[in-house]
């Protein structure tokens, strides 16, 4: 559902739009995250849902559509099969485009290489884009769904952590600043109260349900490439800005020299 976030900025009007894509994307994510789970319960069961096969999304969205239409066979099947990598190949699609526009905002705030600030012809960030391609390459090769999981979940949720917790801070120290969507003033304890419970998350439960399903090493290296950040930073702020740093103009009327 951050997609709506990501793609914001290259809205028509996005002081307009903002409030439009976020409220709705809410209520959508709201409705299809709860009512899913309610209905899996109420067609299958909840005991039915214990079974171990049912870990594949396929294998349980063709199970309860065939009891819902009572109906199955090779049709269904396919289309449920169907469906399900289409929907995989958005989610990978949405990965690409949206984590590419972070890294070239990033990158235009003077938080990371100037690599990554070109934008080709149609004002997308392909080198960003061709970045993710490559790394999305490299993590298929890490194993398999839960592995993945365990790997990229590391930074995934930490993201939520520093935003939440800005959010916080510009709202105490820069009250003022001006905000085309504005929610009201309370909501900045409710961000740093979330901030702490994703801590928790992130942190423990990474922790321990890494070891359940032995996938700690890939949780630690999920570490590993979290930290890798600081490195990038750095380079860009003592290395490249360093190179880039405008001349002071001599003052009009005073001498150049000694």
């Amino acid at each position: 559902m951050e997609a709506a976030a990501c793609y914001i900025g290259e809205c028509k009007d996005p002081e307009r739009d903002a409030k439009i894509a976020m409220n709705l994307e809410g209520a959508y994510g709201l409705f299809i995250y709860t009512l899913i789970p309610i209905a899996f319960i109420i067609v299958l069961g909840a005991k039915a849902l214990s079974n171990s096969a049912f870990v594949d999304p396929k294998t349980i969205f063709v199970t309860f559509a065939g009891k819902v239409f009572s109906a199955g066979g090779n049709v269904l099947n396919w289309l449920i099969a169907l469906m399900l990598i289409v929907a995989l190949a958005l989610s990978a699609l949405n990965a690409i485009m949206g984590c590419a526009r972070s890294l070239h905002q990033m990158s235009v705030d003077g938080q990371f290489p100037r690599f990554f600030q070109k934008v080709n012809k149609h004002g997308v960030p392909d080198r960003a884009m061709f970045f993710n391609v490559v790394c999305s390459l490299a993590l298929i090769l890490a194993g398999g769904a839960v592995e993945i999981y365990s790997f990229s979940n590391v930074g995934y949720t930490f993201s939520f952590l520093p935003v939440l917790v800005g959010y916080y801070l510009l709202r105490k120290y820069k009250p003022n600043a001006r905000r085309p969507v504005r929610l009201p003033e309370f909501f900045k304890y409710i961000a740093l109260g979330m901030a702490v419970l994703y801590f928790v998350i992130w942190l423990y439960g990474g922790i321990y349900y890494s070891k359940i399903g032995h996938t700690l090493i890939y949780y630690l290296a999920g570490w590993a490439v979290l930290a890798a950040y600081l490195p990038l930073y750095w380079y860009r702020v003592k290395v490249e800005d360093k190179r880039t740093v405008p001349e002071v103009p001599v003052a009009a009327g005073l001498p150049s020299g000694p």
